[in-house]
């Protein structure tokens, strides 16, 4: 594993040394809009209540899976955050959205050097920014700004996976030998969802991201974690979250009713009855790109008391967790 982990050093490097006098990232295919990326990261999450709580409660997936958050019966057309993002005034601009494909941080969230969303929309008459009032932008354009490190550590990975239609040819970047390898650190990291949509824009295989960590609570965070970078990067401007982190604040309370619902179902642990504490923290979801007051704003641990959902620990699950205790205080003693 050193052997390899220094290949990715010595071969990132050389990938920015060969970039040094391009853009450090050019887009091969057209820009992820938000919608798409939403699309993405519903799919990912009906994809793992069905196979965590639909194993076990069918019926009560297909629930959750239909919440009116995510659409309800309608489906993804009536998602509540796709209707937040495409809100607009009746001018025509956008309430509260931001997505600028030439933003190379994922299209957001807004560069410290752009306009807030009122000055955007005080220069929206004379026609600025008319790429915000569009569903979909196929332009790209890229500008060629000095990149967060996250973002370049992104890139060093995404750039080391095959080009696509190349998979198995001999003389890709890392080769057949640690392809396996690479593709478990791609999916064992947090920030999947930027690497996903980075790969499909740098027109890179898709075959190391076609799913996420095997480890049940590692991929709960991938999503989880997609969503709230979403939130951010795309609705910030809205003043609900702006102020209150409303939306931010229901998407954690739905994350964490569906563990407490995963752990009651398989692993025997009820849910608290006074409910606790969901946290995250998002400063790097910003990164270098924001002024220093909102820095400080999501610098902090975000903390909400989540009431319990409702589930009883049936009788073999409950003996399968004394089970497991008795032999674990076997082994320490």
């Amino acid at each position: 594993m050193l052997l390899f982990s220094s290949f990715l050093l010595i071969s990132s490097a050389q990938l920015l040394q060969n970039n040094a006098n391009s853009p450090v990232f050019e887009r091969k295919v057209p820009p992820r809009t938000p919608d798409q990326r939403l699309g993405t990261l519903q799919r990912f999450l009906n994809d793992w209540i069905q196979h965590h709580i639909g194993t076990k409660r069918g019926e009560r997936a297909a629930n959750w899976i239909q919440r009116q958050f995510f659409g309800g019966d309608e489906g993804f057309e009536k998602h509540k955050l796709l209707a937040l993002y495409f809100k607009q005034d009746e001018q025509g601009f956008p309430l509260c959205s931001y997505y600028n494909p030439s933003n190379l941080h994922h299209a957001g969230p807004r560069l410290d050097s752009e306009p807030r969303h009122n000055e955007r929309q005080a220069n929206f008459e004379i026609g600025l920014y008319d790429h915000l009032k569009r569903r979909k932008r196929r332009s790209a354009g890229f500008k060629n700004a000095a990149q967060p490190e996250i973002m370049l550590n992104q890139l060093k990975l995404v750039k080391m996976l095959p080009a696509n239609g190349t998979e198995g040819i001999e003389g890709d970047v890392v080769g057949r030998r640690n392809n396996e390898r690479l593709k478990a650190i791609i999916q064992n990291r947090e920030d999947f969802f930027d690497m996903y949509d980075m790969a499909l824009e740098l027109d890179r295989s898709m075959a190391a991201l076609r799913n996420l960590s095997p480890d049940i609570k590692t991929s709960w965070k991938q999503i989880r974690m997609g969503f709230l970078k979403w939130i951010a990067r795309y609705t910030a401007d809205c003043p609900k979250e702006r102020e209150r982190q409303e939306h931010t604040a229901l998407i954690m309370e739905f994350f964490e009713k569906l563990m407490m619902l995963y752990e009651c179902l398989h692993e025997g642990t009820a849910p608290p009855e006074a409910g606790r504490y969901a946290t995250a923290r998002v400063k790097f979801i910003y990164g270098v790109t924001v002024s220093a007051e909102e820095e400080k704003q999501y610098n902090e641990e975000l903390s909400f008391l989540i009431e319990p959902p409702k589930c009883t620990v049936n009788e073999h699950m409950q003996r399968v967790r004394e089970t497991l205790r008795r032999r674990k205080r076997r082994n320490v003693f």
